[in-house]
């Protein structure tokens, strides 16, 4: 059960990690639920599939989390600052950021939304934007140290530089939203948010019973991702597979 089988970037899944993928409907919720670590390789997949002309970028959990309890202490640590510059960089260059926020054991999706100057929520349980405020306006600080950080490092004369103040913009919720019908879903949910949402509407609208065929559709996609490195289980499912097959064949 511990043993590992998909490795994606800094993702690791083991056969335990992947049951609730697999879990049929009428087991317990809780069993259910998606852990961080799956909702991160497919991120990476996303990332992967991601046109070169697109200015889009879809972090994972680590970096919300991470963004979340950064301040301005951090920039006076010279390692901590290479990286915020970057992340900050990251933010000015792309018209629109995801970000898979976690909060009282649910899983919903902020987006950046640069071109519209708002911070959108697409949340499957909706309950309004007051539920998860406080989180949002952490997470806005950290982008805000980021960008302060990039624009800094840019030396841009401070009458030359753009206004950007992301705390500033307002927090819009997508109320039309997919919607999930089960207390399990929202991680599968939160992933297809990211995968659809244009920064005005779904390229392609959603049910839960999609979501019910995504997910077992994903324990496949996990584990023979192209950039899955564990190749060894993926030659050996593929092998016992095909011994599989052949021992259906009627004798002749």
């Amino acid at each position: 059960m511990s043993e590992e089988i998909v490795a994606i970037g800094d993702a690791k899944l083991t056969v335990k990690n992947m049951q609730c993928l697999i879990k049929p409907n009428d087991e317990d919720e809780i069993d259910r639920w998606i852990p961080d670590d799956v909702i991160n390789c497919y991120i990476s997949i996303m990332n992967s599939k991601r046109s070169t002309s697109a200015k889009i970028q879809k972090l994972t959990t680590f970096d919300s989390q991470k963004l979340q309890s950064l301040d301005e202490r951090d920039k006076l640590r010279e390692r901590n600052l290479r990286n915020i510059i970057e992340k900050g960089n990251n933010f000015l260059q792309n018209e629109l950021v995801f970000f898979p926020i976690h909060e009282q054991n649910h899983w919903f999706v902020g987006v950046l939304n640069a071109s519209k100057k708002e911070f959108q929520i697409l949340n499957s349980l909706n309950s309004g934007g007051d539920t998860y405020k406080e989180t949002i306006q952490k997470l806005k600080l950290g982008i805000q140290v980021c960008i302060d950080a990039a624009l800094d490092s840019q030396g841009t004369l401070q009458a030359w530089r753009p206004e950007i103040n992301v705390l500033n913009w307002p927090i819009s919720v997508i109320l039309n939203s997919p919607q999930q019908k089960d207390g399990c879903s929202c991680g599968l949910f939160a992933l297809k948010y990211m995968e659809l949402w244009d920064g005005s509407k779904l390229a392609t609208e959603f049910t839960q019973d999609d979501i019910d065929l995504f997910r077992k559709r994903l324990v496949g996609e996990l584990i023979f991702s192209e950039l899955n490195e564990m190749k060894d289980i993926q030659n050996e499912i593929k092998t016992r597979k095909l011994s599989s097959e052949e021992s259906d064949e009627p004798d002749e």
